[in-house]
């Protein structure tokens, strides 16, 4: 095949953007300024905003947290509960900390420090706030332990769908007072930048969008699959939807992003029609933990070991310095990441050397993409 008639056949193309893309076109959309929208007495109400007043917390990843304070509170037990209460303004509720933090189980998610640190806090927010047991304490401490751990898990439920609601209604009104018109015109036109990027010739039928944001999709543009595309969490005119990874954490299926999804969001197909795509292209995706298991099912679809398929990892510089080293770091760990659940454990552990060696995989700010022959 000639190198013209290569140009000529257009590129098929998957385009996956997060929470950045929103940024970009303008909009308040991460959950810090959700959270400096609200009031000090506001932020107390849910137990994430209420975390969110440690200065350590890292606000880009709630799912991260979430995950954390399942797994203390996994560990809780109404004695202990109790004691800890009963201890509260003295030394021995010190060493009741230190059993708890004793477990492993947790360190592969936080540092003990960092777990000593949230058992305080998540135990002050439950237990010692009026807000959440005003005169019941005592009555709830002598249920029996299963008892016990379901309605903590009830309660940790209730949290994560109120921060979703909270976070909902700010995102709606931000949306209202960002012009709807600019909206769709800004996003029409940065996805079809973000299409164009990079290759010589495409159309509005070979490109299909995944989104992780709960803004909605532009109806058309001029190189935008016009059978739609997916929001993979929600959107706000349905449940937003917060989450953990399935895999690891089984005992917490309930608070999992695949669980919720299934019992809480209208259930679509995914919107892609074509198996032979050319490039994914990714923009304004942390590349969290959390949706590793869309990523890795995304990777399986198009088997990127065995095919042709060009990776893009798009990033932006800010606060006037470059980002590109963070943005490597994210996907060399999701590439291993993915590598591990290869069968083949040598195809696993030389997948993103492989990826690299034949110029599949690239890291690069938007303006820097050429086309490749």
């Amino acid at each position: 095949m000639s190198m013209n008639s290569m140009k000529l056949s257009p590129t098929k193309q998957l385009l996956i953007i997060g929470n950045g893309f929103d940024k970009h076109l303008g909009l308040k959309s991460l959950y810090v300024e959700y959270y400096l929208s609200l009031t000090e007495n506001e932020r107390k109400n849910n137990i994430f905003t209420y975390l969110a007043s440690n200065k350590n917390y890292n606000w880009a990843d709630v799912e991260s947290l979430l995950l954390k304070c399942l797994i203390i509170i996994k560990k809780l037990d109404a004695q202990t509960v109790k004691n800890y209460i009963s201890a509260y303004k003295s030394d021995s509720k010190e060493q009741i900390l230190s059993l708890l933090v004793s477990s492993n189980k947790s360190q592969k998610v936080m540092t003990i420090l960092e777990e000593k640190e949230l058992i305080k806090r998540v135990l002050k927010f439950f237990f010692l706030s009026s807000l959440i047991f005003p005169d019941s304490l005592l009555e709830f401490c002598k249920e029996p332990n299963h008892i016990f751990q379901k309605k903590l898990m009830d309660l940790m439920m209730d949290q994560v769908k109120n921060f979703e609601s909270g976070f909902k209604d700010y995102l709606t009104n931000e949306i209202k007072n960002f012009p709807e018109v600019t909206y769709n015109i800004k996003s029409k036109k940065f996805i079809d930048k973000l299409i164009k990027s990079g290759v010589y010739n495409t159309n509005e039928y070979c490109n299909f969008i995944l989104s992780f944001n709960y803004t909605h999709l532009p109806n058309s543009t001029d190189f935008f699959n016009s059978r739609g595309g997916n929001n993979v969490h929600g959107t706000l005119l349905d449940n937003i939807i917060l989450g953990i990874d399935h895999h690891d954490y089984q005992e917490f299926m309930e608070f999992t992003k695949t669980f919720r999804i299934m019992t809480e969001l209208p259930q679509e197909p995914l919107k892609i029609y074509d198996n032979s795509i050319d490039i994914i292209k990714f923009y304004g995706h942390s590349l969290g933990e959390a949706d590793y298991s869309y990523f890795v099912s995304i990777f399986d679809a198009f088997n990127i070991y065995n095919s042709d398929i060009v990776l893009k990892f798009y990033y932006d510089d800010f606060d006037c310095r470059s980002h590109k080293k963070e943005q490597v770091e994210r996907v060399y760990k999701l590439i291993n990441h993915y590598g591990e659940t290869f069968d083949n454990k040598d195809h696993g552990q030389n997948l993103l050397h492989k990826l690299v060696l034949e110029k599949r995989i690239y890291v690069l700010k938007m303006e820097d993409d050429v086309c490749y022959s």
